[in-house]
């Protein structure tokens, strides 16, 4: 009865040690698992990171040229109407220093129309102005 018992305790003991070693087995192929699930959520996590700051690159990069281009726009039109005020200042003040020379009054209207018209037909007049004119 001892010897059977004994032999039933060692049967017992070793069908435990099985199971334990195929319990180990089983947390050992679950931890692997979970590594392998967990470093492809650090890739996929990585990935979407890299491709957020791409987005934001390619978005800072066209708003710049948004920027750049209405710099271009601002510039050229006060650029345009400096030119278009010192023509006027010009015609004006060549009117008044030929009223001057002369010592009468000249038609300024007439006059100022002369002197636009000489300045767009003269070589250097369209050379900065923007309209292609030679």
């Amino acid at each position: 009865e001892r010897k059977r018992r004994i032999e039933e305790g060692l049967q017992a003991s070793d069908e435990a040690k099985l199971r334990l070693s195929q319990t180990e087995q089983d947390v050992a192929n679950e931890i692997a698992k979970a590594r392998q699930e967990a470093q492809a959520l650090i890739a996929q996590g990585q990935q979407v990171a890299a491709r957020i700051q791409e987005e934001g690159r390619t978005a800072a990069r066209g708003e710049a040229e948004q920027i750049l281009e209405r710099a271009r726009t601002e510039i050229q039109l006060e650029r345009d109407s400096t030119i278009a005020e010192l023509r006027r200042e010009f015609a004006d003040l060549t009117v008044l220093a030929a009223e001057r020379v002369i010592g009468r009054s000249l038609d300024r209207s007439a006059h100022h129309d002369l002197i636009e018209q000489v300045l767009a037909e003269a070589p250097a007049a369209g050379a900065g102005d923007g309209t292609g004119k030679a």
